[in-house]
């Protein structure tokens, strides 16, 4: 077992109510934002893969997530998390990120709208720049949260390690 499942195991058990509370939680949504959003973004697609099952060959077909909006939806998971916060500052920032990727979606849509049936290469790229676009945003947003989270007193060494072990005499 890895060392970040039995850090969670801990957490469960050391809970006298037996479920997470709400730091760990946001830790947690933070955490994998961070790790979403270190990797190589790219669009999904199937992939075919064959194996042997016995003695014959097999081809799976399946689905490879589209990383973009892995991370995309990780930040919507941290934002659920502190939106009851009402932190203006924070409100303030996602009202102009929202605006933002409202208008390029409207642009994509209208570029798309454009092309007709000509689809493909010219299909790929203005979606492509569009989600470029928008993870760059989202990226913005991820630094308001962890401006929130410090605003909150939940970011910083010592709020992370109480979280992770409460216990502990720091």
């Amino acid at each position: 077992m890895v060392d970040d499942e039995k850090v969670v195991q801990e957490r469960v058990k050391g809970n006298r109510y037996g479920s997470f509370d709400y730091d760990f939680l946001v830790m947690r949504a933070f955490d994998k934002a961070r790790l979403t959003g270190s990797v190589e973004f790219r669009g999904g697609y199937w992939e075919e893969r064959e194996s042997v099952v016995n003695g014959q060959v097999v081809t799976e077909k399946f689905y490879v997530p589209d990383t973009r909006r892995t991370f995309i939806n990780s930040i919507r998971v941290c934002h659920t998390l502190l939106v009851p916060s009402h932190d203006e500052e924070y409100e303030e920032a996602v009202k102009k990120i929202e605006e933002r990727i409202g208008e390029l979606k409207q642009n994509r849509d209208d570029a798309l709208g454009d092309l007709g049936d000509g689809k493909g290469a010219e299909q790929d790229k203005i979606i492509n720049d569009y989600y470029q676009a928008v993870v760059e945003l989202k990226f913005a947003q991820f630094t308001e949260l962890m401006h929130l989270l410090q605003r909150m007193g939940l970011l910083g060494m010592k709020a992370i390690q109480e979280i992770i072990d409460p216990e502990a005499d720091y």
